[in-house]
């Protein structure tokens, strides 16, 4: 079941999974809404806190919704597949955005942002929890 994450649940969420730290990004699908909005899901393997019982790796499939924009870079050098340094969550000019390319720690403004290897924005940000790992 889908559950979304507003401002207020941005700690608790990463919390839960800590922080998306060492985990491996399993597929990012860009897709279009009706309506033409489009969105991301990130499908990724993590470790479930409050799931003792998974042992092991946790499938989280992370959404966004209503996306404004969008950055993948992908290289031989810098791959995107491990989340070494987790993932980060903030506010930009109302709208959602999410980190998972590569900062060390959280960006500090809208700029640091769009530096990232892999970043979205957009208006509603959800996970869904596969364990087993799918």
């Amino acid at each position: 079941m889908k559950q979304i994450v507003n401002e207020k649940e941005f700690t608790p969420f990463l919390e839960r999974f800590n922080n998306f730290y060492d985990s491996n990004i399993q597929s990012v699908t860009y897709s279009f809404n009706k309506g033409g909005s489009s969105k991301v899901d990130i499908s990724i393997l993590a470790n479930d806190l409050l799931n003792p019982d998974a042992k092991g790796w946790t499938c989280v499939v992370v959404s966004l919704d209503q996306l404004s924009e969008m950055t993948i870079i992908q290289s031989k050098n810098i791959p995107l597949m491990s989340i070494a340094n987790g993932i980060h969550l903030s506010v930009i000019d109302g709208e959602i955005a999410l980190e998972f390319g590569g900062h060390y720690e959280q960006p500090e403004n809208p700029e640091e942002f769009r530096k990232a290897d892999a970043y979205a924005i957009g208006k509603t940000l959800s996970f869904e929890v596969f364990s087993p790992a799918i």
